[in-house]
Formats: C-alpha cells, sequence, structure tokens
C-alpha cells in the first residue's frame, strides 16, 4: 500500500494546484466585456427649470422659499462606535440609512443598523439591525470575523441591493464583498453572495461607492483593493451578482474608495480619497471614455483631501454635488461643491458652496480633551435626544463613544482628534438632498438640504 503523503509535501502540492490555478482565474476576471453603455438613469438629462432660476432648479423643491437645513440624528443608540452611513430613497418617497455600528471598529460585535426616514413627518424610525456577522455567517456557510462598509442601491429589477464588506481572515486586507438582495424594501436581506473579485484567495476587496446601471442590466461597482497594494478597481457585475470583469486604473496606487459620476452614456469620472504620505493631499480623478472598459492614469485634482472618503451625488437637473473633507489634515470639517452639468468632453468644474460641518481653513487635528468635551456638547445640544435618553445621559454616552476613539495621550495630556467622515448623499422627491455621514464616530448625522438653499448658496458663490 502506498504511504501516505508527509504534511509539507500535501501543503507543497496545493501551493502548486494554486498557482497553476491562479493565472486562469485572472484571466477570466481580466478579460474585457463587450461594448456596453452606461443606463440613461445614471446621467438625466437637465430639467427645465423656471425663467430666471439658478442652475439646478429643475430638481425641483417642496420647501419654502429661505429655508435652511435641518439636522437630525439617524443613529439612536448613544455609547455605539457608529461610522460609514449609505442611503438610498424607497418607492413612497421615504429615504432608509445603514450603517455599522458596535464597540469600536472591527470588533466581533458590530451589526449593520438601520432607519428609515419619513420627509412628510421629519421623523426617523426607530433603529433596528439588518444585518448581523453570525447571521451573515449562517446564510453563507463560512466563517465570518467582522463586518465592516455597508453600501445601499436600487437594481435595475427594482430591489434593493446591500454591498457589505465582510472579513474573515485577518484585518480589512482579508475583506471581501457580499451582495444581499432585499424584496421588501430593506426590512429583510436573503441570498448572500460573496463577489469573486480578486485571484489570490478572493481577499483584500472593499467597497464604499454607489455602484451604477449599464444599459443591458449589468452592474459598475467601484471597489478598492487592500491586500499588499492599495487601488481602486472597477467591476462589472452580471445580474446575478458574478464578477464578469475589472479594471484597475493606470497609476492608481494609494487611492481608495472610488465614486463614480457617469456623464453620459460613455463618459464617467471616478474620484478617490489619496491615501500616499509624502506626496500632495488632494482628492484624484480617474475618467473613462468607453462605459468603464478602461480608466485614464490617476490625477490629483485642485481640491483638498486629508485621506478621507468624499461622496458624489447626481441631481436630477443634471448638475452634481461634491461633499468632502476641505483641508490637508485631519477630518475636522466637512464642505459642499456644485458643478453644472457636464459638458461634451469636459471634466465637471466644481465651485465651493458651502461649510457644512467644522471650522472654516485649515483644521488642527488635536484639539484638547477639555475642548474637545465643549465642542461635543455644543452638538448634543442642538438635536433631540434618542427617545427614552435624558439630555446629560446621552451627552455622557456620546463623550464616551468619540473619546475611546479619537483621544489619545500626549506629553500635554489628552488630545481628541475631531471627525466629521464618510458622507452620503441621496436626493428626495422633493428636491432636498439628504446628507449622511460620522460624527465623531460616535453619531451618523443626517442634513437635509432644501434645493432653495443649495441655489441660494450658488448664487452667493457666483463673481
Amino acid at each position: 500500500m502506498r504511504a501516505p503523503l508527509r504534511a509539507p509535501v500535501r501543503w507543497v502540492l496545493a501551493l502548486v494546484v494554486v498557482a497553476a490555478a491562479v493565472p486562469a482565474a485572472w484571466r477570466v476576471l481580466q478579460a474585457p466585456a463587450a461594448p456596453v453603455a452606461f443606463a440613461a438613469m445614471n446621467a438625466p438629462a437637465e430639467a427645465a427649470a423656471p425663467a430666471g432660476a439658478a442652475p439646478g432648479a429643475g430638481s425641483g423643491s417642496g420647501s419654502p422659499p429661505g429655508s435652511v437645513p435641518v439636522w437630525r440624528s439617524a443613529s439612536q443608540q448613544p455609547g455605539a462606535a457608529v461610522h460609514a452611513a449609505s442611503g438610498v430613497k424607497l418607492r413612497d418617497g421615504r429615504i432608509r440609512a445603514v450603517w455599522f455600528s458596535g464597540s469600536r471598529e472591527g470588533a466581533s460585535d458590530v451589526s449593520i443598523r438601520t432607519a428609515v426616514f419619513e420627509p412628510r413627518t421629519g421623523q426617523w424610525s426607530a433603529e433596528s439591525t439588518a444585518l448581523s456577522r453570525p447571521a451573515l455567517a449562517a446564510a453563507s456557510a463560512r466563517f465570518i470575523k467582522k463586518l465592516g462598509n455597508p453600501v445601499l442601491a436600487r437594481a435595475a429589477d427594482g430591489r434593493l441591493h446591500l454591498y457589505v464588506v465582510a472579513v474573515s481572515l485577518g484585518g480589512w486586507a482579508g475583506s471581501s464583498i457580499t451582495r444581499l438582495v432585499s424584496d421588501d424594501e430593506g426590512e429583510r436581506w436573503h441570498s448572500p453572495r460573496r463577489l469573486v473579485s480578486s485571484p489570490f484567495l478572493n481577499l483584500g476587496t472593499l467597497v464604499k461607492g454607489v455602484p451604477v446601471a449599464y444599459a443591458d442590466g449589468r452592474v459598475g461597482l467601484p471597489a478598492y483593493h487592500e491586500l499588499i497594494e492599495r487601488f481602486p478597481e472597477w467591476l462589472v457585475l452580471g445580474a446575478d451578482g458574478r464578477v464578469q470583469s475589472r479594471v484597475r486604473p493606470p497609476a492608481s496606487v494609494n487611492n481608495l474608495q472610488p465614486v463614480v459620476r457617469v456623464l453620459d452614456e460613455r463618459r464617467a469620472e471616478m474620484w478617490m480619497r489619496h491615501a500616499s504620505a509624502g506626496t500632495p493631499a488632494r482628492i484624484t480623478r480617474s475618467r473613462s471614455e468607453d462605459a468603464g472598459l478602461s480608466w485614464s492614469p490617476v490625477q490629483a485634482t485642485d481640491w483638498p483631501n486629508p485621506n478621507a472618503a468624499v461622496t458624489v451625488l447626481a441631481r436630477r437637473g443634471g448638475d452634481s454635488l461634491l461633499v468632502f473633507n476641505d483641508t490637508e489634515a485631519g477630518r475636522g470639517n466637512l464642505s459642499l461643491a456644485w458643478a453644472g452639468p457636464p459638458a461634451s468632453g469636459s471634466p465637471l468644474n466644481w465651485t465651493r458652496l458651502a461649510r457644512l460641518e467644522g471650522e472654516p481653513g485649515e483644521v488642527p487635528p488635536g484639539l484638547a480633551a477639555e475642548s474637545y468635551r465643549r465642542l461635543l456638547t455644543e452638538g448634543v445640544a442642538r438635536l433631540p435626544p434618542p427617545e427614552g435618553a435624558s439630555r446629560s445621559s446621552d451627552e455622557a454616552a456620546i463623550v464616551d463613544a468619540a473619546a475611546r476613539q479619537l483621544c489619545f495621550a500626549t506629553a500635554q495630556g489628552p488630545t481628541c482628534n475631531r471627525e466629521f467622515s464618510y458622507p452620503s448623499l441621496v436626493e428626495g422627491d422633493d428636491g432636498s438632498v439628504h446628507l449622511f455621514f460620522t460624527w465623531h464616530r460616535a453619531r451618523i448625522l443626517h442634513l437635509q438640504m432644501p434645493a432653495s438653499w443649495i441655489e441660494a448658496r450658488l448664487l452667493e458663490a457666483r463673481p
């Protein structure tokens, strides 16, 4: 009888098999897709605006003239560490948001939480769990160590899709993306599919940007890679969620979390977070002229970026909004910029409209603990406490959650970092724009900006 192979020999043979399979898998994923076009829903035609209205007014607004933005809190668990919100408009005009929440980022108790905003009443529903780590592990029949960024999107068939980062091995470099489906506007999720996007054990792929639709029913998903090297990727998915092709923009190392603005059926711009020290701290950009089959080399823009996520929204009027950290260091502010409807062959031309959060100009990352507590207290005071919580208990829990994540010891005493980060934008039925973002890692804040307010800021910004 043949003697059994020793363990080292078995491992060598296994590695040989993997090494032989990887090139074939890589060629399949790298194979170019047939010529395609973006769906018209991604690049809406400019709507007719009333005479004398500012560009973008065609988006419409149910808000009275002179109305102002309204602040609310989407998350309702004082003391939770929360981050990475994403939103989508529901069929009935309500807006659903999701984010991850737990004791800290990367902890095993992190789950994907959700709530729904009712524009007619201006109220948020009670927060609930959309997806837990044990539930995803059971549904997908694999070990899940932790959950990360969730992304909501409306599919071509009308159902909602939830893309979520899940880690089975190691840290975020061991991530993969799982897509789930909802038939009831996000009340329940089913049919998890792990996207096979990497030939190396399918590890290292994450998502932050919202997918876009192709005219033939396929989906373009802006993803990014963090295993060995960090770079953006454009994944083309079939209707079944299988990855059909992947494209990496040239010269893209250390650029992450791409978001895409479709300009027309063939053109798109990809905007990214820049994560390389020693180079200009700028938002970076790549362009496609062939519906995502290829992308231009990544280049820096004139817009600052402190290694932080950005978001871009295409409004129904054809114009665009950008929310970003308007500083080269730290995440101590958020600003809003506007670009008119895209001109043929021209990149988007942005204009600063408003500071949405934080102080103007460069904001030093560190803040003395006493000043930080005062900042948090002022922020808590502008929002009602969650149901059942007192102002004092709410404040104490939020300060504690922020401090344990953003404060650290120095020779001069405890120092804390302000953080307003990971913005996400949704346009409502009345033309209002809804911004969700992380507030000091302790709340998911919701800022509702009426279309009339945005148009007023645009008029002020004109020379």
